[in-house]
């Protein structure tokens, strides 16, 4: 039995594994970040603009980015170590 049928874009059972492991070693190092980063990186993971994640939030869009592309560094920093 072939169980690359069963996946996804041919992906077999070890790929999923890592996948699910990749996911879950983002989402701890998110749980690191400032509650406020939380916030802006989940949002703009769900592909939700700037300028809608600063609408939401009731900031101004450089306060977003600015955090959005702190939180990335930390995130980058935090799955390095």
């Amino acid at each position: 039995l072939d169980m690359t049928s069963f996946y996804a874009n041919g992906e077999n059972a070890e790929d999923e594994v890592i996948r699910h492991s990749e996911y879950e070693a983002l989402y701890e190092a998110i749980k690191r970040l400032t509650p406020t980063q939380q916030r802006r990186i989940l949002m703009y993971m769900e592909d939700i603009s700037i300028r809608e994640i600063a609408r939401r939030e009731g900031c101004h869009m450089n306060a977003v980015l600015n955090s959005v592309n702190a939180a990335l560094a930390n995130l980058r920093k935090i799955l390095s170590e």
